[in-house]
């Protein structure tokens, strides 16, 4: 059975902020996702996650059941109109919001002053924008070759995260942002002529269009995001400029050329597929790379009308983020990789309050030997939000415990959660029961409160 099924006008859907987020499916799911100081922070396996369809933030319908976090599903769309119905799909992760943009034909951006510094006004703005780019590169195409143009059904795109998820035996262990992706999912658009001359007008519109499209999937993260991206019109640019060869494929070579294809199996059997219906492909014969990203792009074309699809890796007709967080350098890269992020305090005299994130106390481990995880603490101001510059102290109290360099205590700054975390692990000392006291400190004056973070260890071959 489906998560959801829901039908929808699309007046209700077009330039309106429709997302999809994600809750805990059970009450223990929250209470696990408390106790580890947030979804950001749970390993994947404990807790599982509703999908939630959201409208200008009302609540539209929930998923009846759950998914694990980490886990990925499809989401099918089928939209039904004069001109007839289309059906697309997108692969989603649990976890992380996805964006749907719904355009009908102009686009509305939304006003600035209206928009929160979080992850799904961000990115609801970007979709938007990259639909209202390509709208006006068209009508400048339009004006050049003397045409007019009409969108019968809506366009559609999807932005979300890109996630990067490690499973065990197919059961996701944890999922880390890795950046964010565009896939144009659904995007018609009919040029016509007064004129009676019969030219190439029409198709070449459809191909710059096209071509225009790519292009702006890989501008939108550069120019709103200050961060490299890849797009197929990328791709093929990099292809050019190192020589790599680019292959033609059609009804007379794929059986032969497909089959030798030094690709995935899901992407030769869509090039296959994509001439049987009488498209042209056009791929380069070899991954290629764009600083942390990897991966191969290719075009299927219409050789009648022009009309094209910019295929990337992960068979999105898109473009995505080429760089690794730790390398971005977007003031809210943290609302970004932190979609659950709350607001947060930048003033460190704000804090009010020390919590153990419960995730990481109780850890056993062998005497003598550092445990798997650092020691975390969250600090939050009177209003409970996190505090951000905070300094923590850890320090071991009992038991013989110390951290790198033989240290009894560490200090760790909080970040944008209000987490601060050890940046070495706690190594046992030799005693039973190793005990390590964290101690907040505002500037140079420890404050008057403590919470301790109890860590046993277990005998091994009789030694303590």
């Amino acid at each position: 059975l489906p998560l959801f099924d829901i039908s929808l006008p699309v007046y209700k859907l077009s330039n309106q902020q429709v997302v999809i987020r994600f809750e805990p499916e059970t009450v223990e799911d929250q209470e696990i996702i408390n106790t580890w100081g947030g979804l950001e922070n749970t390993p994947a396996y404990l807790v599982r996650l509703r999908p939630v369809l959201m409208v200008n933030d009302e609540r539209i319908v929930v998923g009846q059941d759950g998914i694990a976090a980490g886990g990925d599903f499809d989401l099918n769309n089928e939209l039904t109109s004069p001109a007839g119905s289309v059906a697309f799909a997108n692969t989603l992760i649990a976890g992380y919001p996805a964006i749907l943009g719904f355009v009908a034909q102009d686009v509305v951006l939304p006003d600035p002053a209206n928009l929160k510094v979080e992850v799904e006004d961000l990115i609801y703005r970007e979709a938007l924008n990259y639909v209202d780019r390509w709208n006006q590169g068209e009508a400048e195409l339009a004006r050049l070759f003397d045409l007019r143009t009409a969108r019968p059904i809506p366009t559609v795109v999807t932005l979300g995260g890109a996630m990067d998820v490690v499973e065990l035996l197919g059961v996701p262990q944890g999922a880390s942002w890795k950046g964010l992706f565009l896939d144009a999912d659904l995007r018609l658009v009919e040029a016509v002529t007064s004129s009676q001359i019969v030219d190439d007008r029409q198709k070449t519109f459809m191909q710059l269009s096209a071509l225009e499209g790519s292009v702006l999937e890989n501008r939108i993260f550069e120019d709103a995001f200050d961060v490299a991206s890849i797009s197929t019109a990328k791709l093929f640019g990099l292809a050019s400029d190192s020589l790599t060869t680019i292959m033609t494929i059609d009804a007379v070579n794929v059986d032969t050329v497909v089959p030798i294809l030094p690709f995935a199996d899901n992407i030769k059997t869509d090039i296959a597929t994509a001439v049987v219906q009488g498209l042209t492909v056009q791929i380069p014969d070899q991954p290629l790379v764009l600083q942390d990203w990897t991966g191969i792009g290719y075009i299927k074309e219409d050789p009648t009308t022009g009309a094209a699809g910019y295929m990337l890796s992960g068979q999105i007709a898109g473009g995505m983020t080429a760089v690794t967080p730790a390398n971005w350098v977007y003031p809210y890269i943290y609302a970004l990789q932190y979609p659950g992020l709350e607001e947060f305090n930048e003033d460190p005299l704000a804090a009010v309050s020390i919590h153990k994130v419960g995730g990481t106390d109780f850890q056993v481990g062998a005497a003598g030997e550092e445990l798997a995880d650092a020691l975390a603490v969250m600090v939050r101001d009177a209003e409970g939000r996190p505090v951000k510059g905070a300094e923590v102290t850890f320090t071991v109290q009992r038991g013989g415990g110390e951290f790198a360099g033989l240290a009894v205590s560490t200090s760790a700054t909080t970040d944008e959660q209000g987490i601060a975390r050890t940046q070495s692990h706690l190594r046992l000392g030799q005693d039973i029961l190793a005990e390590a006291i964290t101690y907040f400190e505002v500037g140079y004056e420890q404050a008057s409160f403590a919470r301790e973070n109890t860590v046993t260890a277990e005998l091994v071959n009789g030694t303590e």
